[in-house]
C-alpha cells in the first residue's frame, strides 16, 4: 500500500487531478481486498489534507529592495582583455552533468530520471510507464480464465476439509451449485449441504455453472438466490454471467469457497 501512496503522490506532485491520479494508479488498486482499499482511502484523504494545508501556508511577502541598501550592492563586473578570454588548459570547463535525466520517449527532452510523466508533454515514463506499458501475450498462453480439457474445477471450503471436484466440460448443461434439503426431491449437481450450507445461507439452487467450450472458460450466474453470489468480493446481480478463473474466492451466501483449476 505504501507503494501505491507513493506512486499517488508523485503523480499529484507532476499536476495531476486527484481523479486522474487515482484512476492511473487502478491496476494497483484494484487487486486489494475491500478493507486494503478502504483503508487506502483514508491515508489518500489524510494526504490531501496536508497538501491541502500546505497551500493554504502564506508566503512570507518580500520587503522592497532599497536602491542604497548596501545589502544588495555588487563589486563592479571587471573587463577581462581578449587574452584572458581564450580557452585556458588550466581552467576546467563548467559542465552540467545528466547523470540524474533522462530522455522522454515521447518529446525527447530532458526530464529528472524518477519523473512519472515528462513535464514538458505529459508522456508516462519511468516506473510508471513500466507499469502501464502494452505486454504483448503469446495467443496461445493460457491465462488464469483458460480451463482446458484435462482440467478439473474443485471447489474447497474455507477453512474446512470439504471440496468439491467436477469436469465441467463433460457436463452437456449447466451444472446448479446448492444445498439438498429433507422435503424435497431436488439435487444439486454441487451439493453443499456437507459443509453445513443451509446454516451459511446457501439456497437449494443457488449458483449456475457452466463450460463454454468455444473459449475454454467457466461461466457463472446467481440464480436470484436469497443471500446472493459474490466473486472475489462483488455481487452478482440476478443472471449476470460472470467468467470464473483459477484463484478465485467464490462466496455462496455466506459460504467461502477457493475456486482451483487443477490438471
Amino acid at each position: 500500500m505504501q507503494n501505491i501512496l507513493s506512486e499517488y503522490q508523485q503523480l499529484r506532485d507532476a499536476g495531476m487531478t486527484k481523479k486522474a491520479a487515482y484512476r492511473a494508479l487502478h491496476a494497483l488498486i484494484e487487486p486489494l481486498s475491500p478493507v486494503a482499499r478502504h483503508e487506502l482511502k483514508k491515508q489518500l484523504r489524510r494526504l490531501e489534507a496536508q497538501r491541502e494545508a500546505q497551500l493554504n501556508l502564506q508566503p512570507a511577502v518580500p520587503q522592497p529592495r532599497q536602491q542604497n541598501d548596501s545589502r544588495y550592492s555588487h563589486p563592479a563586473i571587471r573587463r577581462l582583455s581578449p587574452e584572458m578570454l581564450q580557452n585556458d588548459n588550466d581552467t576546467p570547463a563548467i559542465s552540467q552533468p545528466n547523470e540524474d535525466k533522462a530522455p522522454c520517449p515521447n518529446c525527447g527532452r530532458m526530464n529528472h530520471i524518477d519523473a512519472p510523466l515528462c513535464y514538458f508533454c505529459g508522456q508516462l515514463i519511468g516506473s510508471i510507464a513500466s507499469l502501464y506499458g502494452t505486454r504483448s501475450f503469446d495467443e496461445n498462453e493460457p491465462d488464469e480464465s483458460t480451463f482446458c480439457n484435462n482440467m478439473t474445477l474443485v471447489l474447497q471450503v474455507r477453512g474446512s476439509s470439504f471440496m468439491v471436484q467436477k469436469r465441467a466440460q463433460d457436463m452437456s448443461r449447466e451444472m446448479i451449485i446448492g444445498r439438498t434439503a429433507e422435503n424435497t426431491k431436488l439435487v444439486p449437481d454441487i451439493d453443499l449441504a456437507d459443509a453445513d450450507a443451509e446454516a451459511y445461507g446457501v439456497s437449494r439452487l443457488h449458483t449456475a455453472l457452466s463450460y463454454v467450450p468455444e473459449n475454454n472458460t467457466l461461466q457463472i450466474s446467481d440464480l436470484n438466490s436469497a443471500n446472493g453470489t459474490y466473486l472475489n468480493g462483488q455481487k452478482l446481480h440476478p443472471k449476470e454471467v460472470r467468467v470464473l478463473r483459477h484463484g478465485d474466492e467464490l462466496r455462496i451466501g455466506k459460504l467461502y469457497l477457493d475456486v482451483l483449476f487443477l490438471e
